[in-house]
């Protein structure tokens, strides 16, 4: 699909991926939960449709290494929904998929996860999210 709108819009991948970064910049107020709260039990990664390439232009270097490891769907072969990215999250974390919680705000994403046995929480703003993250960390 980038490959066609940069072909429409008559620019190359990378001035594509300048564009997105520009628009869509890491919540630091969530990074910073994951780091306080989370980090120091749980294991964190980020499973991404992205190419690393655009990551690194959302996300400083910092705010990168929060995450344990980076699923990025260019660099394994999978793109999501495909059970793929999940279940190779899950083993790079050295987890079982029923162990893993899954966030994204594309609610079919959500589902790619569950099929696989993660639980996951569809995002809609940070204080929703950390609310049903908290909730079910609080029942495990």
């Amino acid at each position: 699909m980038t490959t066609r709108v940069c072909e429409k819009l008559h620019i190359t991948p990378e001035q594509w991926a300048d564009v997105v970064a520009d628009t869509e910049r890491a919540d630091q107020e969530l990074l910073d939960y994951i780091r306080v709260m989370l980090k120091p039990q749980y294991k964190v990664a980020v499973v991404s449709n992205a190419n690393a390439g655009t990551l690194q232009r959302v996300m400083s270097p910092e705010q990168l290494a929060v995450f344990d490891t980076l699923v990025v769907s260019a660099e394994v072969g999978h793109i999501k929904p495909d059970p793929g990215i999940y279940t190779l999250a899950a083993e790079k974390l050295g987890l079982t998929s029923a162990e893993c919680v899954f966030t994204d705000d594309n609610t079919p994403y959500c589902d790619g996860a569950e099929a696989v046995g993660m639980q996951s929480i569809h995002f809609r703003d940070r204080e929703q999210f950390i609310r049903e993250l908290e909730a079910i960390l609080n029942h495990t």
